[in-house]
């Protein structure tokens, strides 16, 4: 069973997580799978319509943090964009967990 699936329909290209298991949960393999199935897409002179979808209960429920826990890539604080709430990314570097802004 691959964990990420592409179909053609004429011009419409289908591209579908297989991992309900998980509920579709990004990992690393389903990136690399996701980003070669885009890329497929992108470079086909064929193809005018992309559908994204997952199967199962779910689209996708985010992150795979079992898989970031386990390999040690869990990001401790997440990007802000600069300017947005006034923060910015050094806002969050060289900070405990106590004094991180709330």
């Amino acid at each position: 069973m691959a964990v990420v699936e592409t179909e053609s329909h004429g011009q419409i290209f289908v591209v579908r997580i297989n991992r309900p298991e998980r509920m579709n949960a990004l990992g690393f393999e389903i990136r690399s799978l996701l980003a070669d199935a885009w890329s497929e897409f992108h470079e086909s002179n064929d193809l005018e319509v992309g559908v994204f979808t997952g199967t199962g209960r779910a689209f996708c429920a985010g992150e795979d943090m079992k898989e970031s826990v386990e390999a040690g890539t869990v990001v401790r604080y997440p990007f802000v964009h600069p300017g947005i709430f006034g923060c910015n990314i050094s806002d969050f570097q060289n900070r405990s967990d106590d004094s991180a802004p709330k």
